[in-house]
């Protein structure tokens, strides 16, 4: 008689569990509900997951930096970040885009390596109070590597 009612418990478990794991996100259709890690999504899934949780949280997106066909959420702006890809994938639009939406901020700073200065061709402005730190470039600031030993 155990043995008949562990195996119905097993058998319920098998059964039940897959199906609550397909259930889905509340409130967001067609969405599967990863059981740990990442969510790996079409894209107008994806698309319905950003609009649904930009509205739950009121944000408007004209606000937020973009990443991609998303959206970083201001948790995260301090948080690295790593764009990967082949050449002519996109790496440097997806920087660029993120900076201009970080110039668009006037309270917002960033710290910008620039080895080909390409960057600094389209973003420096002097009369916002953009610093250069290259010993190579006329218009960098005075500075002293060895008051800094």
């Amino acid at each position: 008689m155990l043995w008949a009612l562990m195996a119905v418990g097993v058998f319920a478990i098998f059964a039940i569990w897959p199906k609550r794991a397909q259930r889905g996100v509340k409130g967001k259709k067609d969405v599967p509900r990863p059981l740990r890690g990442s969510w790996v999504v079409r894209e107008d899934q994806g698309r319905r997951l950003w609009e649904a949780e930009l509205k739950e949280r009121e944000l408007d997106p004209g606000s937020l930096v973009p990443l991609g066909t998303g959206y970083v959420l201001p948790e995260s702006e301090m948080q690295h970040v790593k764009i990967v890809g082949t050449s002519g994938s996109g790496k440097s639009m997806v920087i660029k885009h993120i900076l201009a939406a970080v110039e668009q901020r006037p309270s917002q700073r960033a710290v910008i390596v620039d080895p080909d200065g390409g960057y600094t061709r389209l973003f420096f402005n002097p009369e916002r109070g953009d610093v250069i730190f290259n010993p190579f470039d006329a218009r960098a600031s005075g500075w002293d590597l060895a008051a800094d030993v």
